[in-house]
């Protein structure tokens, strides 16, 4: 079994006086790809945000055995964290390299930084062909492909990506698939927030699904292949 680096125990959140988690248990291996995966409205966005220290929240979040409830977002950046939002949230009027670049910074480690403008284009060439392009005007697609890589640039161990293939065309939500593969093998964590259950099932070694705000179930995507009773209660639409 993979090393704890995430450990979530207890989550509670709140917006306002809205209980939004209510007692989430899960953890996130080294280098682990684990889908959290829910109807929308259940809390699966919400979970993200809490353990970036976006949300009011009471209980536990570890990772690699440091406590970042209390943390703000920016600390917890900096700890190793990245985090890819289901918006994008990317500078429009900016130039993708200007984008990617804005996401640089120095390398927790000793040496050279695990990532670089060079390797981002490498790994996605369409980026390098319109790296002098405004951001706002790329396709949906691209734009995704962006954020993801300005995430990357900022050196973490642990990414949590909200809905990466919300609105993609099914070759770009294949690629994005072989993308968070190679994070794997390069030893990155990642939590995928996602609906649908294709990659879920195609590219994670775990399953979380979320119903109520709360964890209805845990196992493998071969266990949840084969457990049509959760799928049909709190997938299927």
């Amino acid at each position: 079994m993979a090393q704890r680096m995430l450990n979530v125990q207890g989550l509670h959140a709140y917006y306002g006086k809205s209980h939004i988690l209510q007692g989430v248990d899960m953890h996130v291996g080294e280098g682990e790809i684990v889908t959290l995966l829910g109807r929308n409205g259940v809390g699966r966005s919400t979970m993200a945000k809490t353990i970036l220290g976006m949300v009011k929240a009471t209980g536990s979040v570890c990772f690699r055995g440091q406590e970042m409830l209390g943390r703000r977002t920016f600390e917890i950046a900096r700890l190793g964290i990245g985090y890819v939002p289901e918006n994008r949230d990317i500078f429009p009027t900016l130039t993708v390299r200007q984008n990617l670049l804005l996401g640089e910074k120095r390398s927790r480690r000793q040496g050279k930084p695990r990532w670089t403008l060079a390797q981002m284009y490498d790994m996605f060439p369409r980026l390098q062909e319109r790296e002098d392009t405004a951001a706002g005007v790329l396709s949906g697609g691209e734009q995704q492909m962006l954020t993801l890589c300005r995430t990357l640039m900022g050196d973490p161990d642990l990414i949590l990506i909200d809905e990466p293939t919300e609105g993609l065309a099914p070759k770009v939500v294949a690629l994005v698939g072989e993308y968070l593969q190679a994070l794997k093998e390069r030893g990155i964590s990642v939590l995928l927030v996602e609906q649908k259950l294709a990659i879920a099932l195609d590219i994670s070694q775990r399953v979380y699904v979320m119903g109520h705000g709360n964890i209805v179930f845990e196992g493998t995507p071969a266990e949840l292949k084969d457990n049509a009773q959760v799928r049909k209660e709190w997938l299927e639409v």
